[in-house]
């Protein structure tokens, strides 16, 4: 039985503020990234080898591997002036999971499984999830006498 949880978070955050009497340049730039990996080997078996039961016999090999990851990032960028300003933000939040299980449940080399009057069961089964949020916010404000510019990218 494989019961791994990974829980993940990241984040990130950039401000920055200008101004200035001739105006003023501004920029805010921010990344989060969330890398999950889970990798199993989950084994049941009865291999050359004899099993013997009065009831039922169960070869059984399960994984519920779960991953939760967040990924959040922000950036705010602000530029004023008498003479103009110019504004620049940028982020990006990335969140990347991978379960990669082997599950196996077998009866296999010649092995016997004997039960008597009851069943002999082989189950494999994965149930592994992931549970992924990212998110990416940016804010510019740009301003002055003679004007602005003002770019952002979340």
């Amino acid at each position: 039985m494989d019961a791994s949880v990974i829980n993940g978070a990241a984040g990130a955050a950039a401000i920055s503020i200008s101004g200035g009497q001739g105006g003023g340049v501004s920029g805010g730039f921010g990344a989060s990234v969330v890398v999950n990996d889970i990798g199993n080997d989950v084994a049941a078996r009865i291999d050359a080898s004899t099993a013997t039961a009065s009831g039922s016999v169960l070869v059984q090999a399960d994984s519920t591997a779960d991953i939760v990851a967040v990924s959040v990032s922000g950036a705010g960028a602000g530029a004023g002036g008498q003479g103009g300003g110019i504004s620049i933000a940028g982020t990006a939040a990335i969140a990347i999971n991978f379960i990669g299980n082997s599950v196996v449940a077998r009866v296999s080399g010649g092995a016997v499984a004997d039960a008597g009057a009851g069943s002999v069961r082989v189950l494999a089964a994965d149930a592994s999830t992931i549970n992924a949020a990212a998110g990416a916010v940016a804010i510019t404000v740009a301003g002055g006498q003679a004007g602005g510019g003002a770019a952002g990218l979340g």
